[in-house]
């Protein structure tokens, strides 16, 4: 009898709440009844007794499950989980992930974790975690599987559509340190990379800015490239460093006027009118297609690279009375010229598809870096170059064929490169020019700034870059 009265108070309590029109109001009755009959069968006849609190759970979790993979039910713990997200680091693999198509799909490995250095890629479909199958898994459940303790593995099997490769990766899980901004000069133009959208973010490209400016450079190149997103606040606050204060940056539209709202930047820029490019690909996502959309549409940046992930929709979290949640897509974004983000993306002004490592390529340069060749390679030729200043008053090595004596064009000359080259083979590794080239690259770039708040500028291999830099050079001398 009691099983029956909480049957019946739950449908009772569920009707009363839930809003509906006159026309509306049988379908409601009916569904009701059909939901409570179903609970009263499960309960009198399942072949064990179930918690009446597990069935309602399964049941919400159900209809949101059907909804939309961004709709979720969170039990208590789970809520209490989304904090892991908004800390400074986490036990994972270093991958975003979503469900597109039906299918987990990652949107972007994060810059240098266990999973970029692997070479996993932007739209690979994850089909197995531990060999089971993701095809019924929740993205809760298979973020859970993907994140753990920092030196524990993890296998997964990948589909790949541009070569319709399946692949298989034993990923051994790390702190995954979420870095925001980086930064460089190359040249007169000004490199900041952005890599997800957090609370100081703002700040972080504020002080790059700076940086960049007492430097002198002419123009700026915006890396949002693999940026899975973040807060919409941030992605609103960094758009209005480069906007007008008044000009919209992205509009939300929902089912309710409520939920329907256009944001505007509220400050004055921090960089209006420097010659601007954006650098997008199929790894930017959320909050960087707000970004890139905002710029685009008020002609504030010329977009390069490939078309967006199209991740576009808004989801709000509702807690539940015993510590439980849902969250719940109310809305999709648009940007200023009223185009949807989700499920489309935004089209660069400029398409330029990346040149990508082979995993034979990406092998070799793990070999190259786990052995620290290039490490050594940086000291003997720092040594060499010690020693040839204190035998020289002048720093001058003509003799040895060297315009300039300095670090990075010793290491970097074509003799040294070839040495280097021959004693790899002597160790039977054998990588192009171009890979030892940005080795080399990434080795200066570690002993300039620390590993870890290096990074790779190459636009010999980086085909967008490269693009990117030639553009803001055309602007800058169509200025003159």
């Amino acid at each position: 009898m009691k099983k029956k009265f909480l049957v019946f108070s739950l449908c009772m309590l569920v009707f009363s709440i839930v809003s509906f029109s006159t026309e509306s109001k049988k379908d409601y009755e009916d569904g009701m009844k059909l939901f409570c009959q179903s609970i009263k069968e499960i309960k009198d006849n399942y072949y064990k007794d179930v918690d009446f609190k597990e069935l309602i759970y399964f049941a919400i979790d159900g209809m949101l499950e059907n909804l939309d993979p961004h709709s979720t039910f969170m039990k208590k713990k789970d809520f209490e989980g989304l904090e892991r997200s908004s800390t400074g680091s986490y036990g994972g693999v270093g991958m975003v992930v979503t469900i597109k198509n039906n299918v987990l799909t990652c949107i972007s490995p994060i810059e240098d974790s266990p999973s970029a250095r692997l070479g996993l890629k932007s739209g690979d479909q994850i089909i197995k975690i531990n060999g089971i199958d993701t095809a019924k898994m929740r993205l809760d459940e298979s973020v859970d599987m993907l994140r753990g303790k920092p030196g524990t593995s993890v296998k997964i099997t990948i589909y790949r559509g541009s070569d319709q490769s399946i692949k298989e990766y034993t990923i051994v899980r790390e702190n995954i340190k979420l870095k925001s901004v980086k930064s460089q000069k190359y040249g007169d133009i000004g490199y900041i990379r952005l890599t997800d959208y957090k609370k100081t973010s703002v700040a972080e490209i504020k002080k790059a800015i700076k940086k960049l400016q007492d430097k002198k450079v002419k123009g700026y190149i915006l890396d949002l490239r693999n940026n899975p997103g973040g807060l919409l606040s941030s992605a609103i606050e960094v758009s209005n460093l480069f906007l007008p204060k008044g000009t919209k940056i992205v509009t939300v539209k929902g089912r309710h006027q409520t939920n329907n709202i256009s944001y505007y930047g509220k400050q004055n820029p921090v960089l209006e009118i420097a010659p601007l490019v954006v650098l997008i690909n199929e790894g930017s996502a959320s909050a960087s297609e707000i970004t890139s959309g905002a710029l685009r549409d008020n002609k504030r940046a010329i977009l390069v690279g490939e078309r967006s992930f199209g991740k576009g929709s808004v989801q709000r979290l509702y807690p539940l009375p015993d510590g439980s949640g849902i969250k719940l897509t109310i809305a999709k974004y648009y940007t200023p010229s009223d185009e949807c983000i989700h499920g489309v993306g935004i089209q660069p002004d400029i398409v330029v598809n990346q040149k990508y490592y082979t995993d034979n390529e990406l092998r070799l340069m793990n070999k190259v870096n786990n052995g620290k060749y290039i490490e050594d390679y940086l000291n003997d030729v720092d040594n060499k170059i010690k020693s040839i200043k204190k035998t020289t008053d002048t720093f001058e090595a003509t003799k040895e064929g060297y315009e300039k004596l300095d670090l990075d064009t010793y290491a970097m000359n074509p003799l040294n490169i070839r040495a280097l080259k021959n004693k790899l083979k002597g160790n039977e590794i054998r990588v192009s020019d171009n890979i030892l080239q940005l080795l080399i690259l990434k080795g200066l770039d570690n002993k300039k700034f620390g590993e870890e708040n290096s990074f790779i500028i190459d636009p010999v291999m980086d085909e967008q870059l490269k693009n990117g830099i030639n553009t803001i050079k055309t602007i800058i001398w169509q200025k003159k």
